[in-house]
């Protein structure tokens, strides 16, 4: 049995085809991670924590960077926007580091947790208080000095 087509069928089925393809390019990673995100960090991390009585650190990292890669997104970079994100949300190394091994080791007194993982930058806007609470993080790396002000 053949499959028979007017031209405005076959129009349409071809502009349905390349919208699929431009959108599953651009559109659909960005959508299916932040649905993929979502869905691990408030649904299924807190059901497979309880089922299997772990205990689960969900860390929200800001931007990590090193020193010199902080200083090249702000010199570099002309746009006042993305220079306050990035010195808003920097995360040191040392700072990586520590909050990765806290997040490893602690007791925690509530599960699961999810909690910001930025360093001590004074133009911070996501909070670290629960992050300060539940793990004991004592972040030392502050965006502001390393650029001198």
């Amino acid at each position: 049995m053949a499959l028979r087509l007017d031209v405005r069928t076959a129009f349409f089925l071809l502009l349905l085809a390349v919208t699929t393809v431009l959108v599953s390019r651009i559109v659909v990673p960005f959508l299916t991670y932040l649905l993929a995100a979502l869905l691990l960090a408030f649904l299924l991390y807190p059901i497979h924590a309880h089922r299997h009585d772990l205990e689960a650190v969900n860390l929200r990292i800001g931007w990590y960077m090193s020193e010199a890669d902080l200083w090249a997104t702000v010199e570099e970079d002309g746009d006042p926007g993305r220079t306050r994100f990035a010195r808003a949300t920097w995360l040191g190394p040392h700072d990586c580091r520590d909050v990765h091994r806290k997040a490893a080791t602690v007791d925690l007194p509530e599960n699961p947790v999810t909690v910001n993982a930025v360093s001590r930058n004074d133009d911070r806007f996501h909070p670290i208080t629960e992050t300060m609470r539940l793990l004991g993080y004592e972040p030392r790396e502050n965006s502001a000095e390393v650029l001198g002000g």
